[in-house]
Formats: structure tokens, C-alpha cells, sequence
């Protein structure tokens, strides 16, 4: 069995000796496996690695990966509330979509930090503005409406499972016992009725957050940069 990094059999990297792995192994390989938590090509290569994600998380082919991020959240987030408000109202929609339609909640959400934290990094690399400040300020308070969004949409497709099925005439007779339990609770007007309400306010306040953060970042980076009038080019 080859020993780690070259080391001799119980040997750390510094020449002192650490804790062997007790495992179901002969004696002869239990002598020569050693723990590698100390080893410092480990802790290199993870540290390469956490590198690179963070790097990617910032910059993406050579540019700010903010700008590529934002297009996720501006298309995710009316997205999400979109069909949160369709199957609010659909119940029979949200049984289609099944877990889809939670999943594409926390999706939405996870991209929300992610692109703030690269905004972050391009902010301390460009120039101060009233006009950035605001739209750190707005983006910043994004991801409460994001969470929001996300509740909404597990509360949709938990109460779409648990709605009941649309009536067959042939077996309506057979139905006249009430539902009991979670069923029973889940399918009362009015508890589907505030769901739907509480679904579209968040619904339409999110996609309005997400409008006035755009607007401001667009104000931002393009006010005083380009010309009233047509420039002409050489060539």
C-alpha cells in the first residue's frame, strides 16, 4: 500500500507521529494508514478548490459574474410568482407541476445571494455613486420577498396534493361522507382563499422589487455613460 505523500509508516508531514485509522484491516495495512487530515496536500488542493468556486462566484470569462446573474433572478422571479398564482388558484395546476413548482421556489431563492455577494464584489471595484448606493440598498432587501416566494410555493403545492379531485359525475353519489384531518382542513374555502390572497401579495411584491432594483441598476451603470446623439466611427 503506497504511504501518503511519501511520509514513513505513522509519520506526520512535520515528523511527528499522529493517530493511526482504526479500521477492519489486517495489521499489516492497519500500520501503514495514517490519517491525512493533517497532510498539507490535502489542505492545498481544498483550499484550490473553495478558491476557484469563490472566483467563479465573482468572475465569469474574464467579466463581472453579477451581470450574468441578475438575468437568472430577472427571469426566476416572475417566473416563480407567476405560477405560484396560477396554481393558487388552479389547485388541479399545482398536482401537474408536483414538486417542480417548490423546487423552482428554492431555486429563485438560492440565486438571490449569490448574486448579491457578486454584486458586492463589483461594487468595491467601481466607483461610489448616489445611484449604486441606492441599488445596493435595494437589492439588499430583495431577499426577504425571495423567501417569501418560496414559502408560498410549498404551501401552493402542499395544498394542490391535498385539494381534492375534480368531481365525476358517475361517482358523485359516492361522496357524500366529508373529508377529516389535513384533508378536510386544506380544503375549506376560506383557508384556500387566504393562501391565494397571501400568494399574490407576495407574488406582486416581489416582482415589483425586483423591477425597481433593475431600473436602479440600469440608471446606474448607464446614467452620464452614453451620448443624446448618434456617434459617428472611423472605418
Amino acid at each position: 500500500m503506497a504511504r501518503p505523500c511519501g511520509l514513513p509508516p505513522g509519520h506526520g508531514p512535520h515528523g511527528g507521529r499522529v493517530r493511526r485509522y482504526i479500521g477492519p484491516f489486517d495489521r499489516r495495512v492497519r500500520r501503514h494508514a495514517v490519517q491525512c487530515v493533517s497532510n498539507p496536500c490535502s489542505q492545498r488542493g481544498l483550499r484550490s478548490w473553495c478558491d476557484s468556486v469563490r472566483l467563479m462566484l465573482t468572475k465569469f470569462n474574464g467579466l463581472p459574474a453579477h451581470v450574468l446573474f441578475v438575468h437568472f433572478v430577472v427571469v426566476l422571479v416572475p417566473l416563480t410568482a407567476l405560477l405560484a398564482v396560477a396554481c393558487a388558484v388552479r389547485p388541479s395546476w399545482a398536482r401537474r407541476l408536483g414538486l417542480a413548482l417548490p423546487v423552482l421556489g428554492l431555486v429563485t431563492l438560492g440565486m438571490v445571494p449569490v448574486t448579491t455577494h457578486a454584486g458586492e464584489w463589483l461594487e468595491s471595484r467601481v466607483g461610489d455613486s448616489p445611484l449604486l448606493r441606492k441599488h445596493t440598498e435595494l437589492g439588499d432587501g430583495l431577499l426577504p420577498w425571495a423567501t417569501g416566494l418560496f414559502l408560498v410555493t410549498a404551501l401552493v403545492w402542499w395544498l394542490g396534493r391535498r385539494a381534492p379531485q375534480e368531481p365525476d359525475p358517475a361517482a358523485a353519489s359516492a361522496s357524500a361522507a366529508p373529508a377529516s384531518g389535513s384533508l378536510a382542513f386544506a380544503s375549506t374555502t376560506w383557508f384556500r382563499v387566504i393562501a391565494a390572497v397571501v400568494t399574490v401579495v407576495i407574488a406582486v411584491g416581489a416582482v415589483v422589487d425586483v423591477y425597481r432594483i433593475g431600473d436602479s441598476g440600469a440608471k446606474a451603470a448607464w446614467t452620464g455613460g452614453f451620448s443624446s446623439s448618434p456617434q459617428h466611427h472611423k472605418g
